[in-house]
């Protein structure tokens, strides 16, 4: 069970870092650098990465080292990742 936890925790590391270069990746000259913002990504993107480590992990199968490169992206992804799984359980419940 510890190396569950250590493997989800590098893989939640793996998504921060994801969310955070994404919103370093966004950031132009014109506004100046949000720390609450940059947060809040980073929490998200966390978030994001998590369930995805859970999901390909348990329903695919994968090795755990796999499963931290799917939380990397979906630490880069973010909101997105989260949008595409609602509308996917959405659709497979079909809800509208």
């Amino acid at each position: 069970m510890i190396d569950d936890i250590k493997d989800s925790l590098i893989a939640v590391a793996f998504a921060s870092v994801g969310g955070l270069l994404y919103f370093l990746s966004n950031l132009d000259g014109e506004k100046p650098f949000n720390m609450k913002a940059c947060l809040i990504q980073v929490a998200v993107s966390a978030f994001s990465g998590l369930i995805a480590y859970i999901c390909v992990i348990n329903f695919a199968g994968v090795s755990p080292d796999v499963g931290g490169a799917f939380s990397g992206v979906a630490g880069w992804m973010g909101t997105r990742l989260l949008k595409i799984v609602e509308l996917a359980f959405r659709k497979k419940m079909g809800v509208d």
